[in-house]
């Protein structure tokens, strides 16, 4: 009886060390390739998005991940919350970009062929960007790359509305002198 013991224990132990090394040694998630499949949409709707591998459950792309966007026709992608950083993003044809909120991060190349918009929230680019126009009226453009726009680039800054005198102010100048 302590013999079978003994080989169950062994036998116990070979098999938890095996399971440890094949944690250990495992390789990390491969990062995937993430197309856009709507049309004028929402980034952060994931039936917008497919994937190559698939995801599974089905995902937003993430840290790593490559997006690339070509669709048919001129479709916007709105970012417009969440904080979310792709390896990549890659924007053909007639296909925009508009960041209306949020925190998109780019850690290495962005290419738009047609038009980027920023108006709220933070495109951090990393890497080397190119983009046939932008137009940045509000939010925050950033990153440690550089950003070669081709085109128009238009940079609308707000003024802050004319301070007005206080409503005390304006019936003192329009009572009358005493005589």
């Amino acid at each position: 009886m302590r013999s079978s013991f003994r080989r169950s224990l062994f036998a116990s132990l070979v098999a938890l060390a095996f399971a440890a090394f094949a944690m250990i040694t495992s390789a990390p998630a491969r990062a995937a390739t993430f197309n856009w499949a709507g049309g004028t949409s929402f980034w952060d709707l994931v039936t917008n998005w497919s994937s190559n591998p698939p995801a599974n459950p089905p995902a937003l792309p993430g840290l790593g991940d490559d997006v690339v966007i070509n669709v048919a026709g001129a479709q916007t992608v709105t970012h417009r919350s969440g904080n979310d950083t792709v390896n990549s993003i890659e924007i053909d044809g007639a296909n925009m970009l508009a960041v209306t909120g949020g925190i998109l991060t780019v850690a290495n190349s962005f290419s738009a062929a047609a038009a980027t918009t920023l108006s709220a929230g933070t495109l951090t680019l990393n890497g080397i960007s190119t983009m046939a126009s932008l137009t940045l009226s509000g939010g925050t453009l950033g990153g440690t790359g550089t950003v070669t726009v081709a085109g128009p680039c238009g940079w609308r800054v707000r003024r802050p509305a004319p301070e007005r005198p206080s409503t005390a102010a304006r019936s003192r100048r329009a009572a009358p002198e005493p005589s």
